[in-house]
């Protein structure tokens, strides 16, 4: 399984090695017990499952299968995934849209273990450990398999065996503090006839999608037909959704319902890149000139970094090779968090790969002082490299708690 995954993240558009790989994984998970790890060279981070449990063909499903990629008209914000299991379908999400944030539910304790692993490198999901019903209330498991990777849960057992609170979607939203997710994903058995029990729940206004999953079940039953009436306004009953302002399409093994004009459209033009990255995988960054001292470079979080300028007359520089495709500014906060001392030179650059400047702008900070600099400049394509730099003002005496940090920079 090793070999396979080395050779996949050398070649990882080899459709034939990653075929190998999930069949070796497959048989990995198949013929042991204990908790394995898969890797993906789109990942940049290994994926946790149970061998000898579904977790590998849900992994499968989702990373070779392409199960994330169903048809959407949306570019949804806020992500609600019901039935989160242990994060696979979640992963894929957050990854085909960048830009959301994720709430991911599960009650299952197994599953929760992996789902807050799998989804621990990704500071855009949340995870809550709770369940969802039709109404508020508190359910017990009916039916559970043996490796916990799905249950049957029920009100109607004793007080003692109601061990999990069980929340609507409106009061899990209400959690997350969220005013309404665009897409609801639910991934769990009988999620229509759940969700969807009242003839128009008040969360389904704010909806742009909601996607139901339909699989086989652990339990041996086939995946039941959604019948269109939970979901549709027809002339024989009032549904979620109505007729003239929603499709419902069926995509096996999931169904969307999504209106035909969604609040959330893709965003034309080139999408957002971070140049300090919190999320998954590495993109290159060199450093010139830059102090040796602890102080003179570290991330600050929240993408953001301190470039402690160098004694007067140098310049420390911090260089982003990137690949664009029609940005056409460069974003940052800038902030002079010293407490005392001079005054720092800041500035921004594109450069093309050759070293040629297309753009420059400088700012110039007092201690205690932010500013932010915006960076325009043509439609940029292929290789670049923008340039972030700190020095100390002309005629300064010292670097002396030149503390110059950049905030949240972004191509864009």
């Amino acid at each position: 399984m090793h070999e396979a995954a080395g050779q996949l993240i050398a070649s990882p558009a080899d459709a034939a090695l990653r075929a190998a790989y999930f069949a070796a994984l497959a048989h990995f998970g198949a013929s042991r017990s204990g908790l394995g790890h898969a890797l993906l060279p789109e990942l940049g981070h290994p994926l946790a499952f149970r061998c000898a449990t579904p977790d590998v063909a849900a992994i499968a499903r989702c990373f070779r299968d392409g199960f994330a990629s169903f048809p959407l008209r949306c570019e949804p914000r806020r992500i609600l995934v019901l039935g989160a299991g242990g994060g696979y379908l979640t992963v894929a999400l957050a990854r085909r849209f960048p830009e959301a944030q994720l709430a991911a539910v599960e009650p299952l304790a197994p599953l929760l273990r992996l789902l807050l692993q799998n989804t621990a490198p990704y500071p855009r999901i949340r995870v809550v450990p709770a369940a969802v019903w039709h109404s508020a209330s508190r359910i017990g498991p009916m039916r559970e398999d043996a490796a916990g990777w799905s249950a049957r849960f029920t009100d109607r057992l004793p007080l003692e065996a109601r061990r999990l609170r069980a929340h609507t979607v409106a009061s899990l939203l209400e959690l997350v503090g969220w005013a309404g997710a665009d897409l609801v994903v639910a991934d769990f058995h009988a999620a229509a006839e759940t969700l969807l029990a009242a003839p128009r729940p008040s969360w389904v206004a704010g909806l742009d999608a909601l996607a139901i999953v339909r699989h086989a079940e652990p339990f041996g039953e086939q995946p039941a037909v959604l019948d269109p009436a939970l979901l549709e306004d027809t002339p024989f009953g009032e549904g979620a959704f109505r007729v003239t302002t929603h499709s419902i399409e069926r995509h096996a093994p999931i169904d969307v319902a999504e209106r035909l004009v969604p609040r959330h459209l893709p965003v034309p033009g080139p999408r957002r890149l971070a140049l300090i990255q919190e999320e998954p995988g590495v993109a290159p960054l060199v450093l010139a000139g830059v102090l040796r001292e602890p102080w003179g470079f570290f991330l600050t979080g929240e993408g953001g970094f301190q470039l402690h300028p160098p004694a007067p007359g140098g310049v420390a520089r911090a260089v982003f090779p990137r690949t664009l495709a029609g940005q056409t500014r460069l974003e940052t906060g800038l902030a002079h968090a010293g407490p005392a001392g001079e005054r720092i030179r800041f500035t921004a650059s594109l450069e093309t790969e050759a070293g040629e400047t297309i753009a420059t702008e400088t700012r110039t900070l007092a201690p205690g002082g932010s500013a932010r600099l915006v960076l325009g400049f043509p439609p940029a394509h292929g290789p670049h490299r923008a340039v972030l730099a700190t020095a100390m003002e002309e005629g300064a005496a010292s670097n002396a708690y030149g503390w110059g940090r950049f905030l949240g920079p972004v191509l864009a």
